[in-house]
């Protein structure tokens, strides 16, 4: 009996159990996988719509559970745990940002961001926007959470299958600057490292080109950013095994998922690691054309030129600069693009 397993990171794994296997056969072979030898809790799910299979009896036969060889199985864990360093954890003391490290899957959120400046971008029926992407599945848009961690929320999405990994990816950020300055120097960063660490540290602190470089580098993985009012796709830690794709409209960024077509799809159904072959080129592809549709729609913020007002304070600035500088000095952190 073979069966491909589809594993928390969107990675798939083959494996090969007896015909006569049990519950414990299959459970041990997906302990052997690397990612998930320190689980405390794994789900599998099967059939279509998926729906977890019964693992309490260790010793009940797989094939009457309705498993069949060539199924997929969907694997997933209870959490989604990461080691934060020392140094970071008391550079980040103080900060009032949380450091819980395990937090479990939420529901994906396909609403459009509650940031009143941000466009709509669902269509009549409330879908997110999608383009085909061969004959049975589209590349479709996930719109993070407009809440200054919109870029953390898209990346741990795609790698962590998790929305709520943000102030640890922000710490591992802090990490690799504080442990290679020659790589992130002061010049690079705009201001001291240390003082910059603290900085992305704090849940208001904005993502950009820096960090999407050092989480590429961290996971060994490839992050390609495509910008929506340009086109352009920048590849961070190009040539990897496999990719990532994250939509950048200007203040905003939201990943890019590979779904089955004509399902309302849910985060289970989503593929959002790639890998770097002909199909996933085909899944690049698509996901620029799922760009040029987000364009049309204008779906995209022109930084250098908009009004942007801070809710808190009332203040008024223009461009992105300004209002990023604001809310470094002042803490700030909801604004809403005026006209």
């Amino acid at each position: 009996m073979r069966l491909k397993l589809r594993l928390p990171s969107s990675a798939s794994q083959v494996v090969a159990l007896s015909d006569d296997a049990v519950v414990a056969d299959l459970l041990d072979e997906v302990r052997r996988i690397g990612e998930l030898q320190h689980a405390a809790d794994v789900q599998v799910r099967s059939g279509f719509p998926p729906k977890p299979l019964d693992l309490s009896n260790k010793n009940a036969k797989i094939i009457e559970l309705g498993v069949s060889s060539g199924d997929q199985l969907i694997v997933s864990v209870a959490s989604t745990a990461i080691e934060l360093p020392e140094e970071v954890k008391k550079l980040t003391a103080g900060l009032g940002v949380s450091l819980s490290t395990s937090s479990p899957v939420p529901a994906l959120e396909t609403s459009k961001p509650r940031n009143a400046s941000m466009p709509k971008t669902m269509d009549d029926i409330g879908r997110p926007p999608e383009v085909p992407c061969g004959p049975d599945n589209v590349v479709v848009l996930r719109v993070m959470d407009d809440d200054n961690s919109c870029l953390f929320r898209a990346i741990g999405y795609a790698l962590l299958r998790n929305l709520d990994t943000m102030h640890e990816l922000r710490s591992l950020v802090a990490s690799a600057i504080l442990e290679d300055p020659s790589e992130y120097p002061d010049v690079v960063l705009g201001k001291p490292r240390e003082e910059y660490c603290a900085w992305i540290s704090r849940s208001n602190s904005w993502g950009g080109a820096i960090e999407i470089a050092v989480l590429a580098k961290h996971f060994d993985i490839t992050i390609c950013s495509i910008d929506v009012a340009t086109g352009r796709v920048d590849s961070f830690n190009p040539n990897r095994p496999t990719f990532i794709i994250v939509v950048y409209s200007g203040i905003h960024y939201d990943t890019v998922a590979l779904a089955p077509e004509g399902v309302e799809a849910t985060y289970e159904f989503d593929q959002t690691v790639f890998d770097n072959d002909s199909a996933g080129q085909q899944v690049l592809t698509a996901a620029d054309d799922l760009a040029t549709l987000l364009r049309k729609r204008h779906y995209f913020t022109d930084t250098a030129g908009f009004s942007i007002k801070c809710d808190v304070c009332g203040s008024v600035f223009k461009g992105e600069k300004q209002a990023q500088t604001h809310s470094e000095s002042t803490g700030h952190a909801k604004f809403q693009e005026i006209s």
